[in-house]
Order: C-alpha cells, then structure tokens, then sequence
C-alpha cells in the first residue's frame, strides 16, 4: 500500500505555495461573494438531486471561502492542500475555529 505524503505549512512557505503579499479585503470581499454564488449553485443542484455536482460546487465554496482568508490575512495561494496546511495552522491550532 503506498502511504500518503502530506505537505506540512512550513514547507507550503518554503517552496513558494504560500507567499506573503499586501493583505486585500477588496479580494477577500470578491472571493466570498463568489462562494456564495457557488452555494446557491449547490443548493440547486441538490434539490434536483445532481449530489456529485453538488458536491463539486461546495467544494469550489469552501475553496473560495479558505482562499478568501487568505487574501484577507495577505497571503496568496498556489495548491489546493496548502490552503487547508495555512487555515489549520492559523485558525484551527490557535482555537479560532475546530479543526474538524
């Protein structure tokens, strides 16, 4: 069985997957804005019961919701898994949100 590799938040700065820009409320504003379009897509999906689509389309409002905290803290982003590695490191392990 191959084991997975999970990429750790120091390494997401060191290779350049998280990098530290002028912090945008503007971009962070527009990316929320754009997750909730997302879950309304979402809802729709699921009330015609179109789950894998509705599944996706949450995924894209969570993404763009992470991302938009990001952009609020100035960070940008370049890997999905490196998003998760910066919410857990500076929301979850400081109790700002429950890891789960």
């Amino acid at each position: 069985m191959e084991k997975r590799l999970r990429i750790e938040f120091q390494e997401c700065i060191k290779q350049g997957l998280l990098r530290k820009l002028v912090p945008s409320p503007e971009k962070a504003k527009r990316g929320l804005k754009k997750a909730q379009v997302f879950l309304a897509q979402a809802k729709k999906a699921y009330d015609v019961k179109a789950y894998d689509s509705c599944l996706m389309t949450c995924y894209q409002a969570i993404f763009l919701s992470a991302k938009a905290v990001l952009f609020k803290d100035g960070y940008r982003e370049k890997s999905h898994a490196c998003v998760a590695r910066y919410i857990e490191e500076k929301y979850a392990k400081s109790g700002k949100i429950e890891l789960k």
